[in-house]
C-alpha cells in the first residue's frame, strides 16, 4: 500500500493506492488468492486498486461506493471523483475500485469479456460481504455495459453467472456508457468492439439482452448520464440515445461535452445521485412538472416590504437556454425533495411599491455583472441552473453550477408567474465566459519528457495529463517553474510552482504517464507569468517547457 498526499478543493486528503491488508486477507480468505490477486492488479502498482478498511474496527460511514472504469484505463481513472466523496465524509473504507484488463491494449481489439464481467461480479460481491452493506455502483463508458452484465448475471460464453445480484446494489449510475450502443460502430463495424456478440454495436446480442429484460435489474435505483457531443459513443444508436438506460429513474442526456470531460464535469452530480435518493417519508402528493421551462433553483425570500393591497404578483427571476429543442426528463418524485427538480423558482413575494424596487435593482445588479463578465463564483450543483440565490449590501452572485457556462444562455430575464410570460432584460449572445483552456504539451528536450495537451483549469491551477519524466542526475534537483518573459532567451523572473500532493517544494520524481497538477505560487495568477517550465538547478538547464497565453479562465482556486 502506498500512501500519496492530493489537495482538491480547499482540503488536504489522504489517497490510498492498493487494497488495506485487512481487505486483501478478506479476500484471500473469503475468494481465495488467485482472486485476490487478479482484484488488486499489484502489476500496476499504485493505479490497480483501492479499498478497505485499515483496522477490523474501523466503522464503515457510508453506503460502500464501487467505481468501475472503461476502456484503456485503471482504477487511478476515478482519483478526482474519489476526492470528492472523501471531501464528503467518505473514507476510504467506503470506496473501492479495481482495474478489470490490460490498459495498454489497443481499444480495436477489446469487448466485453467474460473474464471482465466476472472480475467485477466478484468485486461486487466481495465488498457487500465485507461491509455487510448494499454497494452503489457507478460506471464509465464501457464500465457501465461491463458492472450491468456482471449484475444481471446469465451466460456468458456458456458459463452460468448465476441470477441477477440487484439486491446487493442500491444505486447504479451509468456516465457516458454504451447502453444502447455506439455510434462509432456505423463506421468501424469490423473492429472486436463492434462485434455482433459481445461487442457495443446497437444490434449485438449482449446489448440485445441487457435492454430487453423490462426491468430495473441493475440496481433499486438507476441513473444515467450522457451527452450528445460524446465523440466516442456518439448520440443516436439504432434510433436510442445511446447513453440512455432502460427503465431509469432519471436521465441526465442534456450535456454537450467530450466523453472524458463528462465523467469530471458531473462528479458533484454522481455524488449526488448515490446519497440524495435515499427512501424518506411519503411527500405531499405534487402536480407533475413540465419538461420545458426555465432553469431555476428554489430557495424563497421573505418580503422586504409588507403593504395591505388586494393583490399580489409573484416574479421570478430565470434564464433561456439558446438550445431549446433539448428537454429534460421528468424527475423522479424522491428526487425531488432532495433538489433534483427540472424547473423550479426563487419566488419572491413582493407587494405594493417592493415590485418597482425589485425590478430596479435586480436590472441594475445584472448589467453590474455582465459588464465584469467574471462570475464571483463558481459551484456545482445538482441540475444546469443560474439564480441568484440572495441579495446582500446591493451584490448578487450567480451560480453556475455542474459544469453550466454562461455562453450556454442567449439572455437573463424576469419570469411572472401570474402571466406566465418571460421578461428578457439582457441579452447575453456573444459573452466571452471564463472557462478552462486546452493549450499544447509539454515541449521536452529529449524523448524522456513528453506530456498529453495543458490545461489551465483555473487562474492558478494547472493540469499536465499523461505527463511522463525521467530524472537522469544521480540526485534529483528538477522542479516546475513558472516566469515571465521571453523563454528561455529573455527570462524576466521566475519562481518554483508546487505539485499538488507534496509537502513544500521537493523535486521531481519520475513520472510515467501521470496526471499532475501544478499550483501557482501565492500572489500570482495564469495572467502574471509566461511560461511554464521544468528546470534543474544543479545543472542550470531547462529540460522542458510550455508558454502560458493570457486567456480568460475560472477564479483561482483558494
Amino acid at each position: 500500500m502506498k500512501i500519496l498526499t492530493f489537495i482538491f478543493g480547499y482540503c488536504i486528503l489522504e489517497i490510498q493506492s492498493l487494497f488495506t491488508p485487512h481487505f486483501r486477507e478478506f479476500l484471500a480468505t473469503e475468494f481465495g488468492e488467485k482472486e485476490a490477486k487478479l482484484l488488486e492488479r499489484v502489476d500496476l502498482e499504485e493505479k490497480g486498486s483501492y479499498g478497505g478498511r485499515e483496522k477490523a474496527e474501523d466503522k464503515i460511514r457510508n453506503q460502500p461506493v464501487i467505481f468501475v472504469h472503461g476502456i484503456s484505463s485503471t482504477a487511478n481513472k476515478f482519483h478526482p471523483i474519489k476526492h470528492l466523496f472523501q471531501l464528503n465524509g467518505y473514507t476510504n473504507a467506503d470506496i473501492y475500485a479495481t482495474t478489470w484488463g490490460d490498459p495498454q491494449r489497443n481499444v480495436i481489439v477489446l469487448s466485453v469479456e467474460c473474464e471482465y464481467v466476472k472480475q467485477i461480479r466478484t468485486f461486487i460481491r466481495a465488498i457487500h460481504l465485507y461491509t455487510k452493506r448494499r454497494v452503489d455502483v457507478i460506471g464509465f463508458s464501457l464500465g457501465s455495459v461491463i458492472s450491468r452484465k456482471a449484475i444481471y448475471g446469465g451466460y456468458c460464453d456458456g458459463e452460468e453467472l448465476g441470477k441477477p445480484i440487484t439486491n446487493m446494489v442500491d444505486t447504479f449510475v451509468s456516465v457516458a456508457g454504451p447502453n444502447k450502443g455506439s455510434a462509432m460502430c456505423d463506421s468501424f463495424s469490423n473492429i472486436d468492439l463492434c462485434n455482433p456478440n459481445n461487442g457495443v454495436s446497437c444490434e449485438s446480442s449482449l446489448l440485445y439482452e441487457l435492454n430487453t429484460v423490462g426491468s430495473r435489474y441493475e440496481a433499486l435505483n438507476s441513473f444515467a448520464i450522457y451527452s450528445s457531443t460524446d465523440e466516442k459513443i456518439g448520440d443516436m444508436c439504432c434510433g436510442a440515445k445511446c447513453g440512455s438506460l432502460e427503465s431509469s429513474n432519471r436521465e441526465f442526456g442534456d450535456y454537450k461535452m467530450n466523453h472524458d470531460k463528462l465523467l469530471l464535469a458531473t462528479a458533484k452530480l454522481q455524488l449526488d445521485l448515490v446519497v440524495k435518493h435515499r427512501p424518506r417519508a411519503p411527500q405531499p402528493s405534487r402536480k407533475a412538472t413540465p419538461k420545458k421551462t426555465p432553469i431555476t433553483t428554489t430557495p424563497t425570500v421573505t418580503p422586504i416590504i409588507t403593504t395591505t393591497i388586494a393583490q399580489t404578483q409573484k416574479i421570478t427571476v430565470v434564464s433561456a437556454s439558446e438550445n431549446k429543442e433539448n428537454e429534460r426528463h421528468e424527475p423522479a418524485s424522491d428526487l425531488e425533495a432532495d433538489g433534483f427538480k427540472t424547473s423550479t423558482v426563487i419566488s419572491y413575494t413582493i407587494t405594493g411599491a417592493a415590485i418597482l424596487i425589485a425590478w430596479l435593482l435586480i436590472f441594475t445588479l445584472i448589467m453590474h455583472i455582465i459588464r465584469n463578465r467574471k462570475p464571483k463564483y463558481q459551484k456545482l450543483d445538482v441540475l444546469n441552473q443560474f439564480s441568484i440565490p440572495q441579495i446582500n449590501d446591493g451584490k448578487a452572485a450567480f451560480l453556475l453550477t455542474n459544469g453550466a457556462s454562461l455562453a450556454d444562455y442567449r439572455w437573463i430575464g424576469l419570469y411572472n408567474q401570474c402571466t406566465k410570460e418571460p421578461v428578457p432584460l439582457i441579452s447575453l449572445d456573444g459573452l466571452d465566459a471564463p472557462r478552462e483552456e486546452i493549450i499544447s504539451p509539454i515541449k521536452g528536450k529529449n524523448k524522456h519528457i513528453s506530456s498529453g495537451p495543458v490545461r489551465i483549469l483555473n487562474c492558478n491551477t494547472i493540469l499536465i495529463p499523461d505527463f511522463r519524466f525521467v530524472e537522469k542526475m544521480e540526485k534529483p534537483d528538477s522542479y516546475f517553474y513558472v516566469g515571465i518573459g521571453l523563454f528561455p532567451n529573455k527570462i524576466e523572473g521566475q519562481k518554483k510552482a508546487r505539485v499538488l500532493g507534496f509537502e513544500g517544494n521537493e523535486p521531481l520524481e519520475n513520472y510515467h504517464g501521470d496526471d499532475v497538477m501544478i499550483r501557482l505560487p501565492a500572489g500570482l495568477r495564469t495572467f502574471d507569468v509566461d511560461f511554464l517550465a521544468i528546470y534543474n538547478e544543479a545543472e542550470r538547464e531547462y529540460f522542458g517547457f510550455v508558454t502560458l497565453p493570457s486567456v480568460l479562465v475560472p477564479p483561482c482556486a483558494e
